[in-house]
């Protein structure tokens, strides 16, 4: 379409088939009397642009609909910091669930490991089987802490 156009000069030929029955439901919708607003996204040789567009019903003084006033406006700026600020949320859901679910296991067996060790008789041959299984522990944690990590440098990867 035509944007910036005078009232009265865009015609149906001016949106293709798509567009216009897309906008021919905005239109349904504010003819009935209801007042919304949309989000939408267009592709530009510039990139995405992101633009909301508010529909409000014109009324007589008899509350008959006889026009629609519809405004857009370009929101861009604001549309791509929000989806910044979803993915940093969604990276922060990612650590506090790993740090409290995937830390808790290494560190609850480290912990008991470490209660089993006979400090009295550090030549004990069992000690050297704990050990190992702490050191299974702290490699397992240490894997877990490395995830974290990618989690902090990496806000965009893939979960």
């Amino acid at each position: 379409a035509k944007f910036g156009t005078q009232e009265g000069a865009l015609t149906r030929g001016d949106f293709d088939k798509d567009r216009f029955q897309e906008w021919a439901v905005y239109y349904q919708r504010a003819f009935a009397g209801e007042t919304f607003k949309i989000v939408r996204s267009t592709e530009t040789p510039e990139g995405k642009v992101y633009e909301e567009v508010s529909f409000n019903p014109i009324r007589n003084k008899n509350q008959e609909v006889i026009g629609i006033s519809c405004f857009a406006r370009d929101i861009t700026a604001a549309y791509l910091h929000i989806q910044q600020i979803e993915t940093q949320n969604e990276q922060l859901r990612k650590i506090a669930w790993t740090q409290s679910h995937e830390l808790r296991l290494p560190v609850a067996n480290i912990l008991g490991l470490s209660e089993l060790v006979d400090q009295e008789n550090c030549g004990n041959p069992a000690n050297r089987e704990l050990l190992k299984l702490m050191i299974k522990s702290v490699t397992q944690l240490d894997q877990v802490i490395r995830k974290i990590t990618g989690y902090t440098s990496n806000p965009t990867s893939p979960s």
